[in-house]
């Protein structure tokens, strides 16, 4: 791959940041792939994605000893860098050429979204830094995030970044890229082409567009572009959180999928009710009396609980661990409190949604859940979506 990076381009970079948010999928997990639509909200969690110059590294590898060796790694391997990657809690990336021109080569930490990134709009050669940072939390020296789309959020983040370049040195043109739309499809091919094939998409739709929206692919082909419609009424009394932990998204769907070959009729009867479920969400934000206001608390409470219902049945029956003895436990708290719960994503130890009845009763939950997960020595993390 041959590139001509042009000097101003680099001067925008520097003086730019590439932003997203994250993504819960409150409705339609498992059952968008089917084509029936999901309901998803953009995170309060920002991804962020920033640029300096390859003639910065010898600066930066003098404050930074696993960037030097990572440096003299390439040195040794006749690898010349082209592109750092820098992930704080992730560590270094470098992808460069070989010095006699025997094709490309990657050492250190994986980044596979933000390489496919840089590499197919052929993004000026530098070191990017992506901070998703927020995305998770550092237990005992372990970074665990915490299933809102850390992957997606990157990739969107640094697409984003290279839409503020004025110079058209990108296979694609910086305009196109401003554009939601246009830059949500940019970023979902990439996305798509590393998973293998894998996914829907939503997950980037959420963190390109935020806030609420609802995210359909077309029943004619997955390639289509999907519909994206923007939601402008309020979550209720909601809330995510989380106790630590995640669930591979792609694991998940591969036993989903060796299930679906075994027992198809039974999965499209599945896909069906969550994908009901889904809509009913949806329906109750269209019949709002106003764009700003929200559905009714309990009506919200009623449909959380009973897509908690739906996907628990399913992953039970498929052997997908969505619902766990700790969405059991948090049940048998916030119901005589005025709350319900409902897993999120892909479910087991990844995000989990609590609605409650009004602020007082958010507040009795997030209490008492609070004093349940110290009892383990785990702090919970609580952020609102809702209200």
């Amino acid at each position: 791959m041959t590139q001509q990076p042009i000097r101003e381009a680099h001067k925008d970079l520097r003086e730019s940041v590439g932003h997203s948010c994250g993504k819960v999928m409150l409705f339609g997990e498992y059952s968008v792939l089917e084509s029936y639509p999901s309901l998803l909200i953009g995170s309060p969690q920002q991804a962020k994605a920033s640029y300096r110059e390859l003639d910065d590294l010898r600066g930066l590898s003098k404050r930074d000893h696993s960037l030097r060796e990572l440096l003299s790694m390439g040195v040794n391997e006749g690898v010349e860098p082209l592109y750092l990657i820098h992930g704080y809690q992730w560590g270094w990336s470098l992808i460069g050429q070989y010095s006699h021109g025997r094709g490309w080569k990657t050492l250190g930490a994986q980044f596979k979204f933000i390489e496919e990134a840089l590499l197919t709009l052929r993004a000026p050669f530098g070191v990017y830094t992506i901070d998703t940072r927020k995305f998770g939390v550092e237990r005992e020296g372990i970074w665990t995030k915490m299933g809102i789309g850390s992957s997606g959020a990157s990739t969107v983040a640094v697409v984003d970044l290279l839409s503020q370049l004025s110079a058209h040195i990108l296979t694609e043109e910086p305009q196109k890229l401003r554009d939601p739309y246009q830059r949500f499809l940019i970023t979902r091919e990439l996305h798509h082409r590393v998973q293998g094939g894998l996914g829907s998409g939503a997950d980037v739709a959420a963190s390109s567009f935020g806030g609420l929206i609802e995210y359909q692919l077309s029943p004619k082909s997955m390639s289509a572009p999907p519909r994206i419609k923007t939601l402008t009424a309020k979550l209720p009394y909601t809330c995510g959180i989380w106790r630590g932990g995640s669930q591979s998204t792609v694991s998940s769907l591969q036993v989903m999928t060796a299930w679906k070959s075994a027992h198809r009729q039974r999965y499209l009867e599945f896909m069906s009710m969550i994908g009901e479920v889904s809509q009913h969400a949806i329906n109750l934000f269209g019949d709002s009396p106003s764009p700003s206001s929200s559905p009714s608390p309990f009506d919200w409470m009623s449909t959380v609980e009973h897509g908690a219902d739906v996907i628990r049945s399913f992953g039970e029956e498929v052997g997908l661990n969505i619902w766990t003895p700790i969405h059991e436990r948090w049940r048998m708290i916030t119901n005589p409190l005025g709350g319900v719960i409902k897993p999120t994503g892909a479910g087991g130890d990844d995000l989990t949604l609590l609605a409650s009845e009004s602020a007082e009763a958010e507040n009795n939950c997030l209490q008492a859940l609070h004093e349940d997960t110290l009892r383990e020595g785990i702090a919970l993390q609580v952020f609102r979506l809702g209200r």
